[in-house]
């Protein structure tokens, strides 16, 4: 049997009513050539009988007896050979009409081995190419490559770096780190100024401080000292919005001291890499005059007292529309 030229690869935890959406979207488009994996992460719900209740030949469903996380689980999507190329695609994630056969006309022309497409979740506006990880963090944010929806993978270019997924599964980037070990064995990495997926407005998507906690370790998988050092500069700016942000998901006193425990295992983390605010990534071209005063505000607030950094939290949380409650914790992907 020839494999088949693209898998839609989408992990899933508890979340049926949406799986049940991104499946009504991608059936009609669903061929020997293009077929779609499910990688259920252990879900309670009704989410197996429902899949299993699809009769389409092209839809294979891979279920785990228990949540085992969620970087674990898109790991997974990884390590199973199937298709030439993978499509990684979060189940919340409503894909466009045209996005399917926009893809495939692409991946047939393109040179590329890895395609970073453009999405709510980055930065990504021109189409360009990189071929090495120093080319492509000089040029690119290392967050351009978090959101998962837009990133799409050769299978034959990204094999001989899936032994970083062990480790790298605690950094909550692993489909990030398989990227740069793709680009740092000869693959071609592409952004796209295309985009596959509806962009979605007014959803806390993940638990802040999680993601925070794994986010920070990423820097110390760069072998190179410059690079991780890099890598870290560019975290602790766009970490430190998400700090802000986790504070504004904390409700009781409890959730707060984990919250400052969390500013300082990712601060001491980034300091390791060499981010620290006085060897001058305080003022980096990836920091902009609203992440600077962050940095003066989050110095003072980790030290405020509870009901003070109590009414802050609740401050911010009226302003941006932070919820306590997570549409993703860790183990619910």
């Amino acid at each position: 049997m020839n494999r088949p030229f693209l898998a839609i690869c989408l992990p899933t935890y508890n979340r049926a009513p949406r799986l049940t959406d991104r499946i009504a979207e991608i059936r009609p488009h669903l061929t020997e050539n293009v077929i779609l994996h499910i990688f259920d992460n252990g879900s309670t719900d009704d989410t197996a009988e429902m899949v299993t209740s699809q009769t389409s030949p092209y839809i294979h469903y891979h279920r785990l007896p228990t949540n085992l996380g969620i970087c674990a689980n898109i790991s997974r999507c990884f390590l199973k050979p199937h298709g030439e190329w993978m499509w990684l695609l979060s189940d919340d994630d409503p894909i466009r009409p045209e996005a399917i056969s926009l893809l495939i006309e692409l991946l047939r022309s393109t040179e590329a081995n890895v395609l970073v497409f453009k999405a709510q979740g980055n930065s990504v506006s021109q189409t360009r190419s990189y071929n090495s990880p120093r080319a492509f963090l000089e040029g690119q944010h290392i967050m351009n490559l978090s959101y998962i929806s837009a990133l799409v993978f050769q299978r034959s270019a990204v094999e001989k770096g899936m032994h970083l997924l062990a480790p790298g599964c605690y950094t909550m980037l692993p489909h990030a780190l398989v990227a740069m070990a793709a680009l740092s064995r000869g693959a071609i990495l592409e952004t796209r100024a295309e985009t596959l997926v509806v962009p979605l407005t007014g959803q806390t998507r993940v638990s802040r401080k999680e993601f925070l906690t794994g986010l920070a370790t990423l820097p110390t998988f760069f072998p190179d000292p410059s690079l991780q050092k890099l890598v870290a500069r560019q975290i602790r700016a766009a970490t430190r919005w998400m700090i802000f942000s986790a504070l504004a998901q904390t409700e009781s006193r409890l959730d707060r001291c984990i919250w400052r425990r969390t500013v300082r295992l990712t601060d001491t983390s980034l300091a390791i890499a060499g981010a620290t605010v006085w060897n001058g990534s305080f003022c980096t071209r990836w920091h902009s005059r609203a992440d600077i005063r962050r940095e003066i505000l989050l110095f003072i607030a980790r030290w405020l007292p509870d009901p003070i950094l109590s009414l802050l939290a609740k401050r911010i949380r009226n302003k941006t529309d932070q919820r306590p409650e997570h549409t993703h914790r860790d183990g619910e992907i």
